[in-house]
């Protein structure tokens, strides 16, 4: 038996799709949501953060607003290897209207690079964020993150207030985040076949699982998950809340019915109206 009773079989479903109905008509309509962003935005694109070349963000800015202070940051998913910032540029639509800033960021991936630089990009990412501050019309310490699938893992291990120091900001320079459909426990992942990109060793699963790294400070964090997600999703998120809440880290946590590891991002968190969509603005104007 693989991971946590799992067979062979079981353990690979948990890290696919197979089980989301009419699959590409969603990727069609996430690719459509987020053209029409950028038509409509006019966002700037392809802002260099870094010098490695997918080191880049799109800034988005509704214009026909006044601007709110905040500046709200998206990570895509893709398990770490796929996608790219612009299949997600419909998440600005969610807030954007609200006066905040939205910027969706890629950055470099497996089998190029590794974990290191990966965390290490994301941070650039938010250094770059609250050094350029004024440029965005935005209050630099009211930076608020988000991300899905390995998205929503590279947000819970951005939450800590450790690493700013090191990179000489603010231990809160994050005030808050959204963690979606996140992987918090990577083990299952190295024993599956994704792992033959990702060639995660025993070590990188301590290194950069959130789970063994529960950090003694940080922001407010949100935990969200679709109901209709794979078993360890589900579990994942009750295992990395549980042990933030055991280390009384100011958190929640939502399984959103009828929802799955697409349409979650697209129908909830980035509807304006939305259960979900209203409480992560309020962690983003309340930061």
């Amino acid at each position: 038996m693989s991971y946590r009773n799992y067979s062979d079989d079981q353990l690979e479903a948990q890290f696919v799709l197979d089980s989301v109905s009419q699959l590409d008509v969603l990727f069609e309509k996430r690719l459509r949501r987020s053209a029409n962003s950028r038509r409509r935005l006019e966002p700037r694109l392809d802002v260099r953060y870094g010098t490695h070349k997918d080191q880049t963000l799109d800034i988005f800015v509704d214009k026909s607003v006044e601007q709110n202070g905040c500046v709200h940051m998206f990570i895509h998913g893709g398990f770490w290897h796929s996608l790219d910032a612009k299949t997600f540029s419909f998440v600005a639509d969610g807030f954007c209207g609200d006066g905040t800033v939205v910027i969706v960021v890629d950055y470099p991936m497996f089998p190029d690079v590794n974990f290191p630089i990966i965390v290490d990009s994301c941070q650039k990412a938010i250094h770059w964020i609250y050094e350029h501050g004024s440029e965005l019309n935005v209050d630099p310490n009211r930076i608020t993150i988000s991300g899905n699938s390995a998205g929503g893992h590279l947000v819970t291990l951005l939450m800590s207030r450790n690493w700013p120091k090191q990179k000489n900001l603010p231990a809160d320079v994050v005030s808050a985040g959204c963690a979606i459909s996140g992987l918090y426990d990577l083990e299952p992942v190295r024993q599956s076949t994704k792992n033959r990109i990702l060639r995660m060793s025993e070590d990188d699963v301590y290194t950069y699982s959130p789970i063994h790294n529960i950090p003694r400070e940080a922001g407010e964090l949100l935990f969200i998950v679709g109901g209709n997600e794979t078993d360890e999703f589900l579990y994942q998120q009750v295992e990395i809340a549980d042990s933030w809440s055991a280390a009384g880290l100011q958190n929640s946590s939502r399984v959103v019915p009828n929802r799955n590891h697409i349409d979650i991002v697209m129908d909830e968190f980035a509807l304006n109206g939305s259960e979900i969509n209203r409480m992560v603005k309020n962690l983003i104007t309340s930061s």
